[in-house]
């Protein structure tokens, strides 16, 4: 498939572009192309290899000169997937004959985030809370639990997130509402204790109100409830971190769930700082 302008010998094809196409039009990319975010080719690598890589009308671009002017982490990306996969190809729109003065303005759009995108397929308010915790979860789910390098070396892709936001909208639009309300009531940040919720809504849904509805009024609890202790160390928190605010309801939970007295509840444990291998779990 091919779309031509006869007055400037501008034309846009359809392919299906292998590794050998990507090579070759990397072999010509330009000296002041961007550095490569190997984060974003990680990204794009997953979605090719699971097929999630529809036309979405974003072309590569190729001079006049056959100068590679956009499009260098999609091919990078199609040739690290060669390496899994030495058979993939995948469909890319082609423009050809692209004057090289539009350099300076490609890429200098608004990007689209991933709220914009829970917007559209028909999430009202909250959507940034809903996308940062479908993130989060993402990545909890990856074993991931300090959250801090993202899914497998990068953070989760739009595609990802959708398609694990569409498995559980009511689940994530519950968890966002709840982290909206110990954000509005300043005790902590909304996505971490939106994440807290879903995971504890996953174990018992009522048990996750009950707690968040103790959480948040404080009334009637006595002083060694461990929601008490947690809501008192909230209120005192000091620059924690996302993943040390998920570390506190977790211990909270877990005595909660218990029935254990506890005095305090803390970030780390004696073993040190948190880790992947030694974050506390909800039960």
């Amino acid at each position: 498939m091919a779309f031509a302008d006869d007055d400037y010998d501008f034309r846009i094809e359809q392919t299906e572009m292998t590794a050998r196409e990507a090579k070759a039009l990397l072999g010509r990319n330009i000296e002041n192309n961007r550095n490569i975010r190997h984060g974003k080719v990680d990204q794009y690598v997953r979605d090719m290899l699971a097929g999630n890589w529809p036309i979405t009308g974003e072309t590569v671009k190729v001079s006049k000169d056959g100068d590679l002017l956009d499009g260098q982490h999609r091919l990078t990306a199609l040739l690290h997937a060669a390496k899994i996969r030495p058979d993939i190809a995948v469909p890319m729109l082609v423009a050809y004959n692209v004057d090289a003065s539009v350099m300076p303005v490609l890429d200098t759009g608004l990007p689209r985030g991933l709220h914009d995108l829970v917007g559209i397929v028909g999430i009202g308010g909250q959507t940034h809370l809903v996308a940062a915790v479908v993130r989060r979860v993402i990545q909890w789910e990856d074993g991931n639990f300090i959250g801090v390098s993202g899914r497998n070396g990068g953070v989760p892709t739009h595609t990802e997130s959708l398609a694990r936001l569409d498995k559980d909208v009511t689940g994530f639009v519950a968890a966002a509402s709840r982290g909206r309300d110990l954000q509005q009531a300043r005790l902590a940040p909304g996505a971490p204790s939106g994440t807290a919720f879903y995971l504890f809504a996953k174990l018992d849904n009522d048990q996750a109100h009950t707690f968040f509805d103790h959480l948040l009024k404080g009334a009637n609890l006595p002083e060694t409830s461990p929601i008490l202790v947690l809501r008192n160390r909230l209120v005192r928190a000091d620059r924690l971190r996302a993943h040390e605010f998920l570390a506190l309801f977790v211990r909270a939970w877990n005595a909660w769930r218990d029935n254990r007295v506890i005095a305090q509840v803390m970030v780390n444990t004696s073993g040190g700082k948190l880790t992947n291998q030694n974050f506390p779990q909800p039960k």
